[in-house]
């Protein structure tokens, strides 16, 4: 498992409280997987059929979804995709945008058998020691969104907090 640190924030170190016997780790040392997906050039506004892309807007604050309005990708463009596959138990970050740090879990009952994720979402998928306790994932922070030079570094301002 990966060693707790100190996170960094703009240059100044910040420890939240937490519980004892609690850990603050970099999210990108507990993952086998954390990328992003894509859509099409010219967006996806006009598609009505394909695979679902799932962007910021579709989480919601309670670590779920709000799937009233999927939007999709063509199945063409689906199987040109390397990267954002959405699968039973990868958690999605929003990663920028206004909604910057929503979190949701894909459960069991996630209504797709196949789905994506857009540029602004970040599919988190543990090494596997932690998949057993993935559920607990869902107490990740997003400790703020970084500074513009911060920016191509997003993925370090990521920690996971899990119990000891």
């Amino acid at each position: 498992m990966a060693r707790p640190r100190q996170p960094e924030r703009n240059g100044a170190t910040e420890t939240p409280d937490l519980p004892e016997g609690w850990a603050l780790a970099p999210l990108s040392g507990l993952l086998a997987l954390m990328e992003s997906g894509g859509r099409p050039k010219g967006g996806v506004r006009h598609i009505s059929q394909g695979v679902p892309s799932i962007g910021g807007e579709h989480l919601d604050s309670n670590g779920s979804f709000r799937l009233e309005r999927v939007k999709f990708v063509p199945d063409a463009f689906y199987k040109t995709m390397r990267h954002g596959h959405i699968a039973i138990g990868d958690v999605l970050i929003v990663k920028d945008g206004a909604t910057t740090g929503k979190v949701a879990l894909v459960r069991e009952d996630f209504p797709y058998k196949k789905a994506v994720v857009n540029e602004h979402v970040f599919i988190c998928r543990p090494a596997a020691p932690l998949r057993a306790a993935f559920p607990a994932f869902t107490k990740m922070l997003a400790m703020g969104p970084p500074s513009n030079a911060a920016a191509k570094r997003r993925k370090e301002f990521l920690f996971f907090v899990f119990q000891t």
